[in-house]
């Protein structure tokens, strides 16, 4: 219950930039840097075979360019990394390293519909890189 509480609270504190927004230019994609810190439990089970699990944590960081036009760009990358447990019929193995990182490219613009929506459609590319020592 204290997570679900944390986790609503920072969204509250997050969001309460774009619920004070006035005027429809506000609205549109601004540009900037976004770094961060996440935190996840990974679990993977093949039911009567194995499972595989543990805490994850990690960074994330992001930058949007925009121009007049109203296009924009967006790079991000993000990783995390855990020791985790497998559990299998061959036997139990503990502090597993298990990296992810993950990078995206994005381009798209903005168009506004009405005084207060506008639609942002975008296309990229991604990559993912998975380690895991089992």
């Amino acid at each position: 219950m204290k997570r679900i509480l944390v986790a609503v609270a920072l969204l509250g504190a997050v969001s309460s930039t774009a619920i004070g927004q006035a005027g429809d230019a506000l609205l549109a994609t601004r540009p900037g840097l976004e770094l961060g810190l996440q935190a996840a439990y990974y679990q993977y089970e093949e039911s009567g075979f194995m499972k595989l699990s543990g805490s994850r944590g990690g960074i994330t960081g992001a930058y949007t360019f925009t121009n007049a036009q109203r296009a924009f760009s967006r790079i991000d990358i993000r990783g995390s990394y855990g020791r985790l447990k497998f559990q299998g019929v061959s036997g139990t193995s503990t502090n597993i390293p298990d990296l992810i990182v993950e990078t995206r490219a994005v381009a798209g613009m903005d168009f506004p519909v009405s005084e207060h929506v506008w639609l942002s459609p975008f296309a990229g590319f991604g990559f993912r890189y998975l380690y895991d020592d089992l």
